[in-house]
């Protein structure tokens, strides 16, 4: 029963040790989304640059996980280079050495203190800054206030004979202590609580007495804790560009390269933690600031090592992993000289105008699911998706520009410009879509700002009538049909009409002193005036699709 007691006691401190994590982190990253971001898309060249940016990024998000998985994400949009993201790397296993560092304070008899104000605030905060301050200092209560109930748990069980054995016998085979980290970071997606747990550990009297003897036990486990959290970058690179993928994999293999050499070299390292910890602090510092100290020096020696070659890691890890062959957005495009007896009529060509049409149909329909409550992570995947058409456009372009470069092509002219120029006008629809539009929505998740109602639906509904009238327009590049070109039209001039009269009801809401058409009026207007861009496009898509099938 005693057993059983304790094992509730370390599990639930732990869950409110997690989940205060998880409040902190969604705290933070609420407040600091937007500049982290910003930050993270200068182009990071400098070394020492890019490992303090990286230090700051994980800091704020609270967990090297999320960060890397942050950077991942930026690589396969295009706003990070896979060569920019090994020093950020290395500086996002200093940043959470910082949580680990700030854990290890003595604050359990404060904590719920911080509770019971990050309550009051989220009860009386009408703003949302001061209910992300009110998640963050309530996240930061629960964070010590579960160790404070795990170190409580744990303590009798220096008397627990069972529990004893099982870490003698750990002590004995690092190697399982470095698995079971591993494997219990991999699960929580938090190598700062694996550590935490350690702590509880150290602080019972379960690791030993000397403070050497103490280290030489934690070590494996704070190897296998900074494994494990590779893990989720891993998982999230799946699928992804071969850069994205070997953002992840960057990570993965120096951490476990570092923490393997290390494991043969515990017993140097404690010394010297010990050591350096003890000159420090003169002797007075915790076990816990001891094992924190242990984690900040096997990252800081990971930087040191790995910092100067930089360039020759991001090398070796493009040569790892190979650009995968190039694929074709339109694959019956290609074209060469060679096969110029193959040539038919345009018709493919309609076809992938056609196609690159119903992909910016899709952009519509994204952007509109975002009217309601923007989110800057499907925000990020939209702007990406342009990626695709980009290259799609150029395929269109270089197969048009060959074909009038063949002989007998010049009768051909007049169908190839025409083709040049829809190509062209489909590609800045897509970039009112996935650039200009998203980026009135980034501005406004940046300053809490929200539409009104009104203006939503009608929003919403204007982005969805645009979809649908290019999905029409994509039938009729390939069936030239009178019919389905009428019906574009007809759409334009509807959506133009609809357009006028959100501006007009708009206006009027600003007139009357609605707030939230007061607060969000640049923005909306901002929007209004990219997708009359937008309409005035698909009208000239409309007529040169009238001529090609003339």
């Amino acid at each position: 029963m005693l057993t059983t007691l304790h094992l509730i006691g370390l599990l639930g401190g732990l869950a409110l040790m997690l989940y205060g994590i998880e409040q902190l982190s969604e705290g933070m990253q609420a407040l600091t989304g937007a500049r982290t971001r910003a930050l993270l898309r200068l182009v990071v060249r400098h070394r020492l640059l890019g490992v303090l940016v990286g230090i700051v990024i994980t800091f704020l998000v609270q967990s090297s996980s999320a960060s890397t998985v942050l950077f991942v994400s930026l690589v396969q949009s295009g706003v990070l280079l896979f060569r920019d993201t090994i020093a950020l790397t290395l500086g996002a296993m200093v940043g959470t050495t910082l949580t680990v560092q700030l854990i290890a304070f003595r604050v359990t008899e404060y904590a719920l203190a911080c509770v019971a104000l990050g309550f009051l605030l989220r009860a009386t905060g009408r703003r949302y800054v001061i209910r992300h301050w009110a998640e963050i200092v309530m996240g930061t209560g629960l964070l010590f206030y579960g160790i404070g109930v795990m170190s409580t748990s744990v303590a009798p069980l220096r008397s627990n004979s069972e529990m004893v054995a099982w870490l003698s016998a750990a002590a004995r085979a690092p190697w399982l202590a470095f698995a079971v980290a591993a494997a219990f970071t991999a699960l929580v997606q938090a190598s700062s609580a694996s550590i935490a747990l350690v702590f509880s550990f150290a602080a019972g009297g379960l690791l030993g007495d000397a403070r050497n003897e103490i280290m030489q036990h934690a070590l494996p486990y704070i190897f296998g804790a900074n494994v494990g959290t590779t893990v989720t970058a891993l998982m999230a690179a799946i699928r992804t560009s071969r850069d994205a993928l070997r953002c992840a994999v960057a990570h993965a293999v120096i951490k476990t390269v570092a923490a393997v050499v290390c494991m043969f070299a515990i017993t140097p390292l404690a010394l010297a933690t010990t050591g350096l910890t003890d000159w420090l602090w003169r002797g007075t510092a915790s076990v816990e600031r001891l094992i924190a100290n242990g984690h900040t020096l096997f990252n800081m020696l990971n930087v040191i090592v790995c910092l100067p070659f930089v360039n020759s890691l991001a090398r070796a890890f493009t040569w790892l992993i190979p650009p995968a062959a190039e694929e074709h957005v339109f694959p019956a495009l290609r074209l060469t000289p060679e096969r110029a007896s193959e040539i038919g009529d345009w018709q493919q060509v309609l076809e992938a105008l056609a196609m690159s049409a119903r992909m910016v149909r899709d952009m519509a329909q994204g952007v509109a699911q975002q009217c309601e409550h923007p989110d800057v992570d499907a925000l990020e995947e939209l702007s990406a998706s342009d990626e695709r058409m980009d290259r799609g456009y150029h395929e269109i372009r270089q197969h048009a520009l060959l074909r009038l470069r063949l002989p007998g092509a010049t009768s051909g002219r007049q169908v190839a410009e025409r083709v040049l120029r829809s190509a062209e006008v489909l590609e800045r629809l897509a970039d009112d879509l996935t650039r200009s539009v998203p980026r009135s929505f980034h501005k406004m998740v940046r300053q809490e700002v929200m539409l009104s109602v009104e203006d939503r639906g009608a929003l919403r509904a204007l982005l969805r009538g645009l979809g649908e009238a290019v999905g029409l327009l994509a039938d009729a590049l390939v069936t030239h049909d009178r019919a389905a070109l009428d019906a574009v039209m007809r759409a334009r001039l509807e959506l133009h009409q609809r357009l006028a009269s959100m501006r007009r009801a708009h206006f009027q809401a600003v007139s009357d002193g609605v707030p939230a058409a007061l607060r969000s009026s640049e923005y909306f207007l901002d929007v209004l005036s990219e997708l009359e861009s937008s309409l005035n496009k698909l009208g000239l898509l409309a007529q040169l699709t009238e001529e090609l099938a003339a």
